[in-house]
């Protein structure tokens, strides 16, 4: 039934956007500093600032990254509503209860854990 379809979807969009990966938190945030400190290093004019004004891109992820993860914390339910429509759009019933089965078990729950901790480790280069 479409019920039963769009439950599914819901069931995956929740299963592949946790919180926990979507949402930053102290010791996440204190992994992407290195990687905006990388990505800032790349512009003269971020440089120059940073040159003038030492330590100033601490203090602008210091001030922003609590932004960010609050909004990230409110759009979560969007996110997930809006992945669930496209599930559903482009996946049948079976599909999706392989799919949610698949992420429930324990292979598919290390497979997410696995992308969880690359995306928050990975180097930008």
């Amino acid at each position: 039934t479409s019920d039963e379809k769009a439950a599914l979807a819901t069931k995956l969009a929740e299963l592949l956007n946790r919180s926990y990966v979507v949402i930053g938190d102290d010791a996440s945030d204190s992994r992407l500093k290195p990687v905006w400190a990388q990505i800032f290093a790349s512009s003269k004019e971020f440089a120059e600032l940073e040159q003038e004004y030492p330590g100033v891109l601490n203090e602008l992820l210091d001030a922003t990254l609590p932004i960010i993860n609050r909004s990230a914390t409110t759009r979560l339910a969007l996110l997930q509503r809006r992945q669930a429509a496209l599930y559903a759009e482009f996946l049948d019933s079976a599909e999706l209860a392989f799919l949610v089965q698949f992420y429930r078990s324990p292979t598919g729950q290390k497979l997410l854990h696995l992308i969880t901790k690359n995306m928050q480790t990975a180097n930008v280069e």
